[in-house]
């Protein structure tokens, strides 16, 4: 995806999270905002996805 398009959704979804509205219906279902950049967001998922991986491979579990 191209860096600017990356930065315009980037500061679009901090700006329309920073509103009070979706900071009250996600806090009234039990969520939690964090602000963070493309970037940090990347590391994540790269961590999250090798954590899973792990779990699943670990459990057996397979698609039938």
């Amino acid at each position: 995806m191209p860096p600017a398009l990356v930065k315009k959704i980037a500061d679009e979804t901090v700006r329309a999270c920073a509103t009070e509205g979706v900071r009250s219906v996600v806090a009234s279902q039990g969520g939690d905002m964090v602000a963070g950049s493309p970037a940090a967001f990347a590391d994540f998922i790269v961590a999250e996805r090798a954590r899973y991986a792990t779990i699943v491979r670990e459990s057996g579990m397979a698609v039938e």
